[in-house]
């Protein structure tokens, strides 16, 4: 009865004390010695109720990392603010692996209770851990104006690394009242104190956060605006310049585009090229099937009407070479197709002009109907303006 009121009693205070035991986590690793630190790779099973392996990479300073030896096999451990690593196996010749165990810090879980946190399982505590987010770590975000932010927000803060140094650059980059929403945006995209200040210097100041992720989501960098300057396009509205990244007009678009002759191109051009598909690699096999030196608003019209290098060379098979661009247009427009072309062939129409062709098809003469008319009228020599003039005539 004695030892049933001591257990009560424990289980009591660690009630009271907040202290749950914490399930232990345990998987495997692999590693690999660099030279100032360790690359450590974990992998853990059906974390968070998943069915596959989770995988996690981590540099660890070599000091950190207690009992180490990279010589021959020996445990070591990995001591953080959230939770210990116990590592078996060991290292031998710079590499290593093994198991591992990871046994969460219920204190810390304490420490954060006390912040206003809800609870953290096990399973957060090794994100916690993996990040090497501490209590230092949880006060330098309290510190910012971020300690009131829920729990779901802080661990999605500890997983995209959204921490007190670049809170405190984006702070610094001139946007104090940033929402932590707009913050994890801002690190997913990229959009860092170095990016905003790299703006600023090229004469883009005052630029709204929602302005700033676009540019960084379509990929308008410094980078990219200073390769469009030396291009010649040095007075581009940063509208314009997503229009280009958007639909893809870079340096090698322009450059592709020199190399056949299309220089000094306006960005209006340039955009409607590459938004029709009018392509260096276009240009390149338009010119295999003998299209040489049309002018882009030509080569556009063949782009939006579906005439391509394939298109062309089915014409030149069955016997139509040197057709005129707007011939090709208007076989294109009324599905004269070389597919269409060989049916009617077939009929025993082997001479047939592109031109009637075309009228062929704008009235609706099939092979079947040619086939229809012949055996009507008994002669397999019917005129094609013959055949055109019955469809027309309704027979």
């Amino acid at each position: 009865m004695k030892r049933i009121r001591i257990l009560l009693f424990l289980l009591a205070a660690f009630y009271v004390l907040g202290l749950h035991a914490a399930e232990t986590i345990e998987g495997r690793w692999s590693g690999r010695v660099l030279r100032d630190d360790i690359r450590l790779r974990l992998t853990v099973r059906n974390v968070k109720d998943s069915h596959d392996d989770w995988n996690w990479s981590l540099y660890v300073d070599k000091d950190e990392l207690t009992g180490l030896s990279i010589d021959k096999p020996a445990p070591f451990r990995l001591v953080r603010d959230a939770g210990t690593f116990e590592f078996n196996g060991g290292f031998r010749t710079k590499r290593g692996s093994g198991r591992f165990v990871f046994n969460p810090n219920a204190e810390f879980e304490q420490f954060l209770s006390r912040k206003g946190y809800g609870h953290l399982d096990e399973e957060d505590l090794l994100m916690f851990c993996i990040s090497d987010v501490g209590r230092d770590w949880v006060n330098g975000m309290g510190r910012l104006g971020y300690d009131d932010i829920s729990t779901s927000r802080l661990l999605e803060f500890v997983i995209h690394d959204v921490c007190p140094e670049y809170i405190q650059e984006i702070h610094s980059a001139g946007f104090k009242e940033i929402s932590p929403s707009k913050l994890l945006e801002f690190r997913i995209h990229g959009v860092s104190g170095e990016f905003i200040q790299a703006f600023e210097e090229m004469g883009y100041s005052g630029l709204t956060m929602s302005r700033l992720l676009e540019l960084r989501i379509h990929g308008v960098t410094p980078t990219y605006i200073n390769d469009m300057k030396e291009l010649g396009f040095d007075e581009l509205p940063l509208s314009r310049l997503l229009e280009f990244r958007i639909h893809g007009v870079n340096k090698d678009f322009i450059d592709g585009m020199k190399e056949f002759g299309y220089t000094g191109l306006s960005p209006s051009r340039l955009l409607e090229c590459r938004i029709h598909g009018v392509t260096p690699a276009y240009i390149r096999k338009m010119r295999a099937s003998g299209i040489e030196s049309l002018p882009l608003s030509k080569l556009v019209e063949f782009r939006i009407h579906g005439v391509t290098p394939e298109f062309i060379d089915g014409l030149q098979e069955l016997g139509y070479s040197n057709v005129t661009p707007s011939r090709l247009v208007e076989c294109r427009i009324h599905g004269a197709s070389p597919e269409y072309i060989k049916q009617i062939q077939s009929a025993g129409y082997k001479e047939i002009s592109l031109s009637k062709i075309i009228e062929f098809r704008i009235h609706g003469v099939t092979k079947r109907y040619v086939e229809y008319i012949q055996n009507l009228t008994g002669n397999k020599n019917v005129s094609p303006g013959r055949i055109v003039s019955m469809k027309i005539q309704g027979v």
